[in-house]
């Protein structure tokens, strides 16, 4: 039951909004973004809070960005934008390998 909570909350907001006529397709990816951000955020900083901030933080923002881009009439292509970002975390710092 506790595994599901994430996903009954991605579910809600998605019901949401959809009664708001919008359709999201990408649930899924923003919250992989919001929970490598928090990882990163709380692993660098040695403290939970930082982590949910920026996990909380994250995804309104990369949400507006990509609007923002749609809006301006420009074509947001959004796997170039998750592949700019995984090249950017490979180049940060390599992941722990545990035994």
């Amino acid at each position: 039951m506790a595994a599901g909570t994430p996903l009954l909350f991605a579910a809600l907001g998605e019901v949401v909004a959809e009664r708001a006529g919008v359709i999201n397709l990408g649930i899924e990816g923003m919250m992989l973004i919001g929970a490598v951000t928090g990882y990163l955020a709380m692993d660098s900083s040695g403290s939970v809070v930082p982590g949910v901030l920026a996990a909380l933080a994250v995804d309104p923002a990369l949400a507006v960005c990509v609007e923002l881009g749609h809006l301006g009439g420009g074509d947001v292509d959004e796997r170039a934008l998750v592949r700019q970002g995984v090249a950017w975390l490979a180049e940060r710092r390599p992941l722990p390998v545990r035994p």
